[in-house]
């Protein structure tokens, strides 16, 4: 009898800790990576080795683009009243990040200085493709 209730407690107490069903990573390059840490938290970092994430560009990523080794980024912050956007390009190879920018013209044109063409922006939702769950 109580070999069924230990056994329920451990399954629930596995389902409160680490990453939620809905969290994923996804490889970047250079060893960056953007993590879904929960709902309201999307980031993008250089993986440190020991399975954490040193943050670079800060909560929260709704929108990005990659081209050779850079990667751009809208990032959103504040609630919905006070919601801002911001841009940012990021570098892999050196770990340069120009930005924040406050428009995407602002990208584009700072972009195009280093050789840079626009691309298509991909949503981090849902999960973009090449995400991994299980982390």
């Amino acid at each position: 009898r109580l070999i069924p209730i230990i056994a329920l407690l451990l399954l629930f107490s596995s389902c409160a800790f680490g990453p939620g069903a809905q969290d994923w990573k996804l490889p970047l390059s250079n060893r960056y990576e953007m993590w879904r840490i929960n709902s309201e938290e999307i980031v993008i970092g250089h993986a440190d080795g020991n399975g954490g994430l040193e943050t670079v560009i800060e909560s929260k990523v709704t929108q990005y683009f990659t081209s050779d080794s850079y990667v751009a980024a809208v990032q959103q912050n504040g609630n919905e009243e006070t919601a801002q956007t911001f841009y940012y390009l990021l570098n892999t190879a050196d770990g340069a990040l120009a930005g924040p920018f406050s428009s995407e013209q602002e990208l584009i044109d700072y972009g195009r200085t280093i050789g840079l063409s626009p691309q298509e922006w991909i949503a981090t939702t849902p999960a973009p493709d090449g995400a991994v769950y299980d982390f």
